[in-house]
């Protein structure tokens, strides 16, 4: 079984559904250190025909870990995201998904950081019939830091492949791929860039930009 690990991030890129489309498992890496202003939190949209930054807040109260961080007046941010998406994308090619997710997402009435994630995470993986399970590590109760918690994941889930980010690279090959309970492969995201209107703002949008803005045929042939 083919085995990708990730944090649950905010609107992800594209790319990031790429990984999820080539494994069989995807782990959603919920039980770590949450990090303020990371792609945790933010990513970029087109907001008033430029590329800008759009955050979720989080409660300062908040514990370190991501499946307990709390969203600060999640009603109030979810409205105003709806708002300036909807103005923004009123014109883009798949503008009539619009109501279809914010509805969806309205009804989860959720709190926490990581769920809001997650949903949107799974919405979008639905939408483009991916059809890779999901799994939270805080579900699996493995212990350990960095590499040990990604081999200690991979145990638990019975992993016959390890394909992985290759930001991940570097400590990984410091802990020793030989170490690993299965063979270690580094993903990188076919053609992902091509959709994720890299060439028109200088950065990869996130992944409601994209689905915005290209058809599903033209993501996943591309991904």
């Amino acid at each position: 079984m083919k085995v990708a690990i990730m944090q649950p991030t905010f609107f992800p890129w594209v790319g990031y559904f790429s990984l999820i489309k080539a494994v069989d498992l995807f782990v959603f890496l919920d039980d770590v250190e949450y990090s303020h202003q990371s792609w945790q939190t933010r990513n970029h949209f087109c907001i008033s025909g430029q590329s800008q930054w759009l955050s979720i807040p989080v409660s300062s109260s908040s514990t370190t870990i991501i499946k307990d961080a709390k969203i600060h007046n999640p009603t109030r941010f979810l409205n105003k995201m709806q708002r300036t998406l909807k103005q923004s994308y009123s014109k883009a090619e798949n503008s009539s998904l619009l109501p279809l997710f914010f509805d969806h997402i309205e009804n989860k009435n959720i709190e926490l950081l990581g769920e809001f994630n997650m949903e949107v995470i799974d919405f979008f993986t639905r939408y483009l019939h991916i059809n890779t399970q999901f799994v939270k590590s805080s579900m699996l109760e493995v212990e350990g830091a960095k590499s040990d918690k990604v081999n200690s994941i991979l145990n638990a889930v019975s992993a016959s492949c390890y394909i992985c980010a290759p930001g991940s690279r570097d400590y990984m090959v410091d802990y020793g791929l030989d170490k690993f309970c299965c063979p270690v492969q580094f993903y990188d995201y076919a053609n992902s860039a091509s959709v994720s209107n890299v060439d028109k703002y200088g950065i990869n949008m996130s992944i409601f930009d994209s689905i915005m803005c290209y058809s599903k045929k033209e993501i996943l042939n591309e991904i």
